[in-house]
């Protein structure tokens, strides 16, 4: 688990969202998104860091897929 995942899961048990940090730390553990439901509310700016931690895990399970950085 990455240190943003951490801080994504840190911030859900500050807020109070005991059950979600719950369920994302064991999804990003096994490689998997964390989708929200629609009846879900968190504050974007959680969301946004949820979604930049998806974005990693993603990266993480798929590297082919990820977006190649020209040096040089």
């Amino acid at each position: 688990m990455t240190g943003q995942q951490k801080n994504a899961i840190w911030e859900m048990w500050r807020q109070g969202l005991h059950r979600l940090a719950a369920r994302a730390e064991r999804q990003w553990e096994d490689g998997e998104t964390l989708v929200l439901g629609a009846s879900v509310r968190v504050p974007r700016m959680l969301k946004n860091l949820i979604d930049q931690c998806n974005r990693q895990t993603a990266r993480e399970k798929h590297p082919e897929s990820a977006p190649r950085i020209r040096v040089g």
